[in-house]
């Protein structure tokens, strides 16, 4: 677990220094944690991701346009970073980029595969693209015969459709994997490489799976998983990405009894803020 500072100065809106404190969290994925002190009431807050190098940015999920009611610190967990590049992340208040000197971090997807992930609801699975020949794009489109000529209309042309084979060594790769597909908050799910390949990184609406035997050896567990999805811009923005569970605390705390006073003497003077910024991973 990593924990880097970024220094954001004030620009006349705070009237001081305001720190995003980050933390890469120490689960699968990897994930970062972010926490701005220093906050206004009735002020608009927005935190951005951006790719070190480039101009376009993007929105970390439940930190995107929030009204601050009080001047308590906001935290937000960013799901959906890339792997392998640089990342640094911004502050707009009120519609005010302020001045950041920002410490880059890069976050590494372990074993060079791939990362199925859902940021609502947390669930990820590791796997292997066994294949992926073709995207698939088309327009809409209604063509009319008149005057012994084609007359097209046409949208624009959409997302891809395609089919892609992922490679499960384990049962329990194929059945966490098969969960994953299954149970992805509106359908969806993100697929993420560790960084360095193009054409990779993408949301993904799963419309159908089938699981194909490796081998026809009967003692064989290895599958393979084919996946029938349509490109997507991703989860609604209204939805929040999970923190983390009871469960979660529970496997962290002492066992037994894995009850209130472990926390109390975890967080000695402590209150449910530092409870939600611990990592529990």
């Amino acid at each position: 677990m990593g924990i880097y500072g970024v220094g954001i100065y004030g620009s006349g809106v705070y009237g001081g220094d305001t720190d995003i404190a980050l933390t890469v969290q120490d689960v699968y994925p990897d994930r970062v944690q972010l926490v701005v002190t220093e906050n206004v009431a009735g002020t608009t807050v927005t935190i951005w991701r951006r790719v070190l190098g480039e101009t376009a940015r993007t929105a970390v999920r439940g930190a995107d346009h929030l009204v601050l009611t009080d001047s308590g610190p906001i935290i937000a967990y960013d799901h959906e970073a890339p792997y392998g590049v640089g990342l640094e992340y911004l502050l707009e208040v009120s519609e005010i980029d302020l001045p950041a000197e920002t410490e880059s971090v890069t976050l590494t997807l372990e074993g060079g595969k791939v990362a199925i992930t859902d940021a609502i609801s947390g669930q990820a699975a590791e796997t292997v693209i066994l294949a992926w020949p073709d995207k698939d794009m088309a327009r809409p489109a209604t063509v009319f015969q008149v005057g012994a000529r084609n007359i097209a209309v046409l949208g624009e042309l959409v997302g891809f459709t395609s089919t892609i084979d992922f490679y499960c060594e384990t049962k329990d790769a194929r059945e966490n994997l098969i969960l994953v597909l299954k149970t992805a908050t509106q359908g969806i799910v993100q697929l993420r490489g560790p960084g360095g390949y193009d054409d990779v990184d993408c949301y993904l609406a799963v419309t159908g799976l089938r699981v194909s035997r490796y081998s026809q050896d009967g003692s064989d567990p290895r599958r393979v998983v084919s996946a029938d999805v349509v490109e997507v811009e991703g989860w609604a923005p209204t939805l929040g990405t999970a923190t983390f569970t009871l469960g979660d605390i529970a496997a962290a705390l002492p066992s037994p009894p894995n009850d209130l006073q472990d926390l109390a003497d975890m967080f000695p003077g402590g209150t449910l803020l530092d409870i939600a910024l611990a990592d529990w991973s």
